[in-house]
């Protein structure tokens, strides 16, 4: 899962080059807000599960002396996400975040921390958890440089509960 960060990792790297200009007026900028979402996703088990989340995001945006983004923390906190199929559900939580850095040569560097996923079925235990850290640098491509922490999937037990 630390791998779900790439696609948002994708766009904040877009969002650092884009919108560097409109936080011209200070070197350090602070945005929070709840973040929800709801999607169906047809590749986890043999059949449609319905996952809906939400999070409390804190991003600080941190810029150069002309204006532009050179460092992005983005932390998330009390995030939930339900997974639900055949009239049944599981919750999994996570906390953490991802920091991004724009290096000197242009390339982003993304280092992502924390619990990003703990899913518990209970009198089980674990299918999924997901912790520690990861690093990733965009440079013509994405390169995976370093991971380290637990990384569990065990998804014939998930979609087992979830059938």
């Amino acid at each position: 899962m630390r791998r779900n960060y790439l696609p948002v990792a994708g766009f904040a790297c877009a969002l650092i080059l884009i919108a560097s200009p409109m936080f011209a007026e200070s070197n350090i900028v602070h945005d929070r807000y709840v973040d929800s979402s709801t999607r169906v996703d047809t590749t986890l088990c043999s059949f449609p599960v319905t996952q809906s989340g939400s999070s409390n995001i804190n991003d600080m945006y941190v810029l150069d002396e002309n204006g532009k983004v050179v460092r992005l923390l983005v932390t998330v906190n009390h995030a939930v996400i339900t997974f639900s199929a055949n009239g049944k559900s599981l919750t999994a939580k996570g906390s953490g975040g991802v920091e991004y850095t724009v290096n000197p040569d242009g390339s982003v560097t993304a280092q992502t921390f924390g619990i990003d996923l703990l899913l518990v079925i209970p009198g089980y235990g674990p299918v999924f958890l997901d912790a520690g850290r990861a690093e990733f640098l965009f440079q013509k491509g994405l390169h995976e440089i370093f991971l380290a922490g637990p990384e569990l999937y065990d998804m014939p037990a998930f979609c087992a509960a979830l059938s």
